[in-house]
């Protein structure tokens, strides 16, 4: 190519700039008007929760600096966002936007990690921190926030106020059984034996139990904290999941809570991978060797040179 033709490119690619800049921009104005004629003031909260035994092993947080309204529109916009990071690690870097809310042994006197991250998933909406808060969003710490569809939230959250339930998820991708799924835990080794043995039994001597339950994709979900459906389903959870007496994993068990609860039918949340998806899974951010745990962790992988040593002392 002559470098004469380089001015030429440079100036094109300038006008193609500021049009695409324009579409965008004037796209935003519309969902931000959209969003205006709401007319009512919704608390949303997201709600993040990391636990690990140190802070190499654990999920990074994502970056929510950028979700923030137009500056121009904050003033009429009646919604506010709000992003908590619940954690046992002080020295955890996050972003500008996030609340840091640690968490000790005494505050959540659990033995194995995954329980304590599992109490701001499911519990989160009893902590004082989020008190204020009308809609809760909850996500993984390897999934984000997506940008481009904060405005999708406001609506989402007012459906959800208005909906029975209270409650918005996502199936399962794979549409499995509740004991079907324990098989994948453990092919993927997010789980071992004994606590998935354990897990079966226990569901198969409830009464009520259909393994036909809807298994629902656990990484993500919106609820409204003062609903009293949520707010049994949580409990109804809690009070055998913080038992540590079987799987860590949280989806078999919820798909029978939400069966025995009676709450069959939740409202649909956007799914993964939509161009209208509300969140996004970021797989260089996830830790814990990608979520893959043995008999020696009891919920969380330690770093191999600590299981070697281990494994020679014994």
């Amino acid at each position: 190519m002559s470098t004469q033709m380089l001015p030429t490119i440079r100036k094109r690619l300038r006008r193609w700039r500021a049009r695409r800049s324009h579409r965008i921009v004037r796209r935003l104005r519309m969902e931000m008007d959209r969003l205006i004629e709401w007319n009512h003031k919704v608390d949303i909260c997201f709600v993040s929760s990391i636990f690990a035994e140190e802070l190499e092993l654990a999920d990074k947080p994502g970056d929510v600096s950028s979700v923030w309204l137009d500056a121009d529109y904050a003033k009429k916009i009646t919604t506010t966002f709000r992003f908590f990071l619940f954690t046992n690690l002080h020295d955890m870097p996050v972003s500008e936007g996030w609340t840091k809310i640690v968490k000790t042994d005494e505050d959540l006197p659990y033995r194995r990690f995954i329980t304590k991250s599992r109490w701001p998933k499911f519990m989160g909406w009893k902590d004082e921190h989020l008190e204020h808060c009308e809609i809760i969003f909850y996500f993984d710490g390897h999934y984000q926030v997506s940008p481009q569809n904060m405005y999708d939230f406001p609506r989402v959250a007012q459906e959800i106020k208005n909906s029975p339930t209270g409650l918005a998820q996502v199936p399962h991708p794979n549409r499995r059984t509740a004991l079907s799924e324990f098989s994948r835990i453990l092919y993927k080794h997010k789980d071992i034996p004994a606590n998935v043995e354990a897990s079966v039994l226990w569901l198969q001597s409830q009464p009520d139990f259909d393994n036909r339950c809807t298994l629902y994709q656990n990484s993500f979900f919106g609820y409204d904290p003062l609903n009293p459906t949520w707010q049994a389903a949580a409990e109804f959870f809690w009070n055998r999941y913080s038992l540590e007496i079987d799987s860590w994993r949280d989806q078999p068990l919820w798909c029978y809570t939400l069966q025995h609860i009676g709450l069959t039918q939740p409202m649909m949340l956007n799914e993964e991978g939509s161009s209208k998806g509300l969140f996004q899974k970021d797989k260089q951010r996830t830790g814990h060797n990608d979520h893959q745990y043995d008999e020696h962790a009891d919920g969380i992988k330690r770093k191999e040179e600590d299981l070697e040593a281990s494994s020679s002392s014994s």
